[in-house]
């Protein structure tokens, strides 16, 4: 028998680690890293030294503000080329250690973990395992790169996540099944999916409080008044159910990108534009390689971490933007699930040598 349990690991502070590899005389600076062009005093805050938060400065506020508040404070532009790096040594490490692998963008993970022969009764042993394994996973990950992790256990990618968003920095917090449902319903009401400000308006006029008020709700009051996709969202994310299973995407062969919303969206030109710059991007990928596609699949993870993956097959191998986008128009035409969409992924397959293969026909 294998009963499986999930890990969520993310890396906490990458803007400013990669900063800090890059200059080391800057640790111990108050010092901020802004979303901005080299010495542009504008954009959002990425990243805080703890120097610099303990002056009040938070990342999301804009640098102006940052600026403001503490005018001597160091400001360096994002350094994205080596966030890259860096996330690549974290999932390498990561597909060294389990096979069972799903990103959420750079810096974020899912994992399924098993352990074999555990009976109905014995699942604490896999809590255990899944427990001790990622936090050697988190010690190695801090030894070879430097990289500082948070990471939740739990019984679906939902609790995990959660879980992990408790946990402090180089922390673990393990929630298990029969502890979920407590867990959840102590959180604040916009730890669940799809509560953004609207909705957790509207929840509170309705009387709804808590997670837990949500949880003792019918689903149909709740489809009601916030529409089918985000009522059922909220009615099985307050119970503490979520999605249990891993869909790989960017670990598998093939050219790869991926874009993470924070907020999430449901307009369809975001998510339309969002494929073209990663039309774009891996096009021009093939061509500095000198390969060709044969096929393209497009991934689409909502707010709940349900995952939806498509292919569509190409009329011939081909390294023509024009040719790749008409494949990835297909499947957006037919594949876009309803809902409010957090991660929206593109996948070149079948990558050959144009060489090789003598060029597109």
């Amino acid at each position: 028998m294998s009963k499986e349990v999930f890990i969520y690991i993310a890396i906490k502070e990458l803007f400013l680690t990669a900063e800090l590899n890059a200059n080391p005389h800057l640790r111990g600076s108050a010092l901020i890293i802004g979303s901005g062009g080299a010495g542009l005093k504008k954009g959002d805050v990425l990243a805080v030294s703890a120097e610099a938060a303990a002056s009040g400065l938070r990342p999301g506020m804009s640098v102006r503000k940052a600026l403001k508040i503490l005018p001597d404070v160091r400001l360096q532009s994002a350094r994205y080329d080596l966030c890259e790096v860096l996330s690549e040594r974290f999932f390498a490490i990561l597909r060294e250690s389990f096979k069972s692998l799903e990103s959420l963008g750079l810096e974020e993970a899912f994992i399924c973990s098993s352990l074999r022969g555990a009976s109905a009764e014995g699942m604490e042993d896999a809590y255990r395992a899944a427990e001790k394994q990622t936090l050697e996973l988190q010690r190695r990950i801090r030894t070879e790169t430097g990289l500082h992790t948070a990471a939740g256990v739990g019984p679906n990618k939902l609790i995990a996540r959660l879980a992990g968003l408790e946990a402090k920095k180089d922390g673990l917090v393990v929630v298990t099944a029969n502890e979920s449902s407590a867990f959840i319903k102590k959180l604040p009401l916009d730890s669940l999916p799809d509560v953004a400000a609207l909705v957790k308006k509207r929840l509170t006029a309705l009387g709804l409080n808590t997670i837990g008020d949500i949880a003792e709700t019918p689903l149909l009051f709740l489809t009601k008044n916030f529409g089918e996709s985000t009522g059922a969202i909220l009615f099985e994310s307050s119970r503490a159910r979520g999605a249990g299973s891993i869909l790989p995407f960017c670990d598998e062969a093939g050219f790869c990108d991926e874009v993470v919303f924070d907020k999430g969206h449901s307009d369809p030109l975001i998510i339309k534009e969002t494929l073209y710059m990663l039309t774009e991007a891996l096009t021009s990928r093939l061509k500095s390689e000198a390969a060709l596609t044969c096929t393209v699949a497009v991934k689409f993870t909502l707010s709940d971490f349900k995952s939806v993956v498509s292919r569509s097959q190409l009329s011939e191998e081909t390294d023509s933007f024009n040719s790749i986008w008409t494949g990835v128009m297909e499947l957006l035409q037919s594949s876009v699930p309803r809902g409010n969409i957090i991660l929206v992924g593109l996948k070149l397959l079948g990558i050959k040598n144009k060489a090789s293969s003598g060029g597109p026909s």
